[in-house]
C-alpha cells in the first residue's frame, strides 16, 4: 500500500491485506507505507485494514520508523538535538506551531489554527 500515491483502496489489496494478517499468514510479506505515522495510516486505511496494521510489519514516517510484525521497532531515525534546538528556534522567531513525531506518539509546541 503506497498511499503517497494513490488514496484509494481497491478489493484486492483490502484482500491481501487481510489474507497477510491471518496466522499463519498467506503472503509472506505485506508492508504498508503510507508515509504517515501509523496511528495516522491506521485511520486512513479504513475499517477493513486499519486494525490489521498492528498485527503486520510497516514502514511508517517516511521510513523513519520501521516495524516487525510483533510491532517491535527494527528501524528508528530521530532528528538531531541541533536539529530540534534550531527547530523550536523557528518555533519562537516566527510565531508558529510545529508537530513533530516520536514513533506512534505525536508532540506539537502548542495547538493553533493549523495544528490541533
Amino acid at each position: 500500500i503506497d498511499q503517497a500515491y494513490n488514496s484509494s483502496i481497491t478489493a484486492d489489496t483490502t484482500e491481501s491485506a487481510e489474507e497477510a494478517a491471518q496466522q499463519p499468514p498467506k503472503i509472506r510479506h505485506f508492508f504498508p507505507a503510507t508515509g504517515k505515522s501509523r496511528r495516522g495510516a491506521e485511520l486512513s486505511l479504513g475499517p477493513v485494514i486499519g486494525p490489521l496494521l498492528h498485527r503486520c510489519p510497516g514502514v511508517y514516517i517516511q521510513g523513519l520508523y520501521c516495524v516487525d510484525g510483533m510491532g517491535n521497532v527494527v528501524f528508528e531515525r530521530k532528528l538531531s538535538t541541533a536539529a530540534v534546538r534550531a527547530a523550536e528556534d523557528l518555533v519562537a522567531e516566527f510565531d508558529v506551531s510545529i508537530v513533530g513525531y516520536d514513533g506512534d506518539d505525536l508532540y506539537t509546541t502548542r495547538r493553533t489554527e493549523v495544528v490541533r
